[in-house]
């Protein structure tokens, strides 16, 4: 694995219980026994050229109220080339994928927020898969940060609460 990136500065030599990465502010923090929580920046550099990726699903959250709706999602440059086209793949459960292509400009390290065509379902709990493919109309040369699923429940039943005056 020649693409691994040390994160250990300052890190004490202890064994770790728990690793979590935060894409949205770019740490990577360390749980440890006996020494408390060590943080550190995100190495933002990448070795790869084109790398375009998914940080998160915006919506839908965890609940939606109608059948219909807007789903966004946030997506990055990874990589060192600006980026210009990327396909933005999405799948509402296990429908066919749809493509959605991206054009704008994203420098390298930067990100961008994506609305994508509205999507119709019934009630029920869902799942919502995105991923980035084709940045440049090249190969993504590093497709592990490329996908995100979320999952999320349709409530398209509501009822309207009588308001009393009193």
């Amino acid at each position: 694995m020649s693409d691994w990136i040390p994160f250990n500065t300052g890190l004490p030599n202890v064994i770790v219980y728990e690793l979590e990465i935060n894409d949205a502010i770019q740490k990577i923090r360390a749980a440890t026994f006996g020494r408390s929580i060590w943080e550190s920046d995100l190495n933002s550099s990448s070795s790869f050229t084109l790398d375009a990726g998914v940080i998160s699903v915006l919506s839908p959250g965890t609940a939606v109220c109608s059948n219909t709706f807007d789903p966004s999602v946030r997506i990055r440059n990874y990589g060192q080339d600006t980026i210009t086209t990327i396909n933005i793949n999405y799948q509402l459960d296990a429908g066919i994928v749809q493509i959605f292509p991206w054009t704008g400009t994203l420098l390298p390290g930067t990100n961008a927020d994506v609305i994508l065509p509205s999507l119709t379902s019934t009630a029920g709990n869902h799942s919502f898969t995105v991923y980035t493919s084709d940045p440049n109309g090249s190969t993504d040369q590093n497709t592990f940060n490329d996908t995100r699923t979320t999952t999320f429940d349709i409530n398209s039943v509501t009822t309207t609460s009588p308001v009393v005056e009193g």
